[in-house]
């Protein structure tokens, strides 16, 4: 396995000073001068990182906790009471403004399975966070949508160290369509459910400047991972900011994640990945939806995202990936033509699984996560989990990377001379069992400017402790980058390590979200899933979670290859989601 080692400190700042001058951005503050331990306690939380660096130089700084009866707390908050904002009028928090009254009182706190994230930058030294909040449809209080379950907050965090001075739900009131696909008037009390990974888009990805067409705002994507899964646009910034929109022409199914490429165009193109399996059955899609951008309607409408058609991935001659070590029938690429699927409409849970099966569209053992190679908009990458993490067998599928390779992502829909559209290709095979040095699991994922993926590991309810990884794309290396603490959550390798309480050894880390634009070269956000529910938690905290920031110095380009990445992949949006 490769070792990268990072760049010294002068060779950094020639990557910010060419990254800065490329993209015409000042960056918000340095942090990077702020926290230089290997791991970082930031202003905010009274605990330290839940992950941990392994490669040589990789840096982590917890910015926000969900309240338990921690080990550690010397600073910040009382040791034992959650990280909160106050509800005063400096952070804008109050009942007034919709906001739940919470179990700890005047304030306003993390709750727990947190996971996808979103990231925009305020103008003004400040960054805001979007956290979905993987709750069940009956678990948590009621939030600011007047319903219990998933929800969607918004935090205000300081660029020059990550001091977080804000937090409110997102979501307002939901818009939900008819049978006939007609918006139905906005309201309150819609209860949503096990809201996974997400996508804040580059705002080119819902409006073009050049024809006008689409929605000039920051729309953040997310879905329901349930059997009845719906999927949602919420409106962030605009004139419908607070509103989430059903999307039905996605279809119902177990929605991973719903990713948009950024390519401004009038067309909308958007991934959505199904985190769906029988036992070792591949029965989960990756499905694209292309819609037009418009001028009337509301943010959705306007979006292009209910006007267009759902398309499938078919493949001569294959419908499911296999287990013969490539998983594509001995080949590691193979031509896919994009089938049209019903309209989803109106249509139930289990119409959309019916019509894949009829069209012998492919199939994947869970699809997870997956991200647009901001680089090369044409490629959409993906992880698929498998089940080999947590019963390795000869019979039980590697968990895997797939890269979605489209001829023309401006005329999807045109076929070549072979009546296909694109190539899909598995690009990287995990490994089984707990073993230390291949991944197991991979669940979510982002991409870099340079051509670096960051992998993040669900072990389930295992001994090993959740890996992040870091895989080069021109190279096809991968990389162990950091692992969740082993001092809370035990480990397996290389060390055994038994976790303590409240913790256990059923964690995730999830959410990784690029910070380049913002916190500079290198950086990154993510969240840690802890899965207990003691240590003096509440009905709204749930479960243990927190909002980190890593610095992965392999992530960074070499300076001489910021000229190549330059106006093109440097310029792009100034925000990054994920999932």
């Amino acid at each position: 396995m490769p070792l990268s080692l990072p760049l010294s400190r002068a060779a950094r700042a020639v990557v910010l000073s060419l990254a800065t001058a490329a993209t015409s951005q000042t960056l918000l503050g340095d942090v990077d001068s702020l926290y230089t331990s290997s791991t970082n306690q930031g202003p905010s939380t009274s605990r330290t990182p839940y992950v941990v660096p392994v490669a040589t130089g990789v840096r982590t700084v917890s910015i926000f906790t969900v309240g338990t009866q921690d080990r550690d707390g010397t600073t910040g908050p009382t040791n034992g009471s959650p990280d909160s904002v106050s509800l005063d009028t400096v952070n804008l928090k109050s009942i007034a403004n919709g906001d739940p009254l919470t179990q700890t009182g005047n304030a306003y706190i993390m709750a727990g399975k947190p996971d996808g994230l979103g990231l925009m930058d305020n103008g003004d030294g400040t960054f805001t966070v979007l956290m979905n909040h993987e709750l069940g449809t009956g678990e948590g209080i009621t939030r600011a949508h007047g319903a219990i379950g998933a929800y969607v907050s918004k935090w205000t965090v300081n660029g020059s160290n990550l001091a977080v001075s804000n937090g409110q739900d997102l979501i307002r009131n939901i818009s939900l369509t008819n049978t006939s696909g007609v918006y139905q008037t906005a309201a309150s009390g819609v209860v949503l459910g096990n809201l996974c990974s997400a996508d804040l888009p580059a705002l080119s990805a819902l409006y073009n400047s050049t024809t006008g067409l689409g929605y000039n705002g920051r729309i953040f994507f997310s879905g329901e991972e349930n059997s009845t899964g719906r999927s949602f646009a919420h409106v962030v910034t605009g004139a419908n900011a607070g509103t989430s929109f059903e999307l039905p022409r996605f279809g119902r199914q177990q929605v991973e994640n719903i990713l948009l490429n950024p390519t401004m165009q009038n067309l909308t193109i958007v991934a959505v990945n199904e985190d769906l399996s029988s036992g070792t059955t591949p029965v989960g899609q990756v499905n694209f939806y292309i819609g037009t951008k418009t001028n009337t309607g509301n943010a959705a409408e306007r979006a292009g995202l209910n006007n267009g058609t759902l398309y499938g991935l078919r493949l001569d001659g294959l419908t499911s990936e296999t287990l013969n070590g490539s998983g594509l029938n001995g080949v590691s690429s193979k031509r896919f033509e994009l089938v049209t699927l019903p309209n989803q409409t109106g249509k139930t849970a289990g119409t959309l699984a019916s019509d894949v099966t009829s069209n012998n569209i492919m199939n994947f053992l869970r699809p997870e996560d997956g991200a647009w190679d901001p680089s090369n908009p044409n490629d959409y990458y993906f992880v698929s989990t498998g089940n080999s993490g947590s019963n390795p067998s000869s019979s039980n599928f590697e968990t895997r990377l797939w890269r979605v390779r489209f001829d023309s992502i401006t005329a999807p829909t045109s076929a070549a001379m072979d009546g296909k559209h694109g190539t899909l290709e598995m690009m990287f095979e995990g490994g089984t069992g707990t073993g230390e040095f291949l991944p197991i699991n991979m669940d979510n994922m982002t991409i870099t400017r340079s051509g670096k993926i960051v992998i993040q590991e669900d072990p389930g309810n295992t001994s090993r402790a959740a890996r992040i990884w870091l895989y080069d794309i021109a190279t096809d290396t991968m990389e162990m980058i950091a692992r969740a603490d082993p001092a809370r959550f035990g480990d397996k390798i290389p060390t055994a390590i038994s976790s303590v309480s409240p913790f256990g050894q059923q964690e995730e880390t999830s959410g990784i979200i690029d910070a380049w634009d913002i916190l500079g070269p290198g950086w990154f956000l993510l969240t840690v899933q802890a899965h207990y529910g003691t240590g003096g938690l509440t009905t709204e905290m749930d479960e243990g979670g927190q909002l980190l920031a890593m610095f992965i110095p392999q992530a960074i380009p070499e300076p001489t290859s910021i000229g190549v990445l330059g106006l093109g992949a440097l310029a792009m949006a100034r925000s990054r989601r994920r999932r």
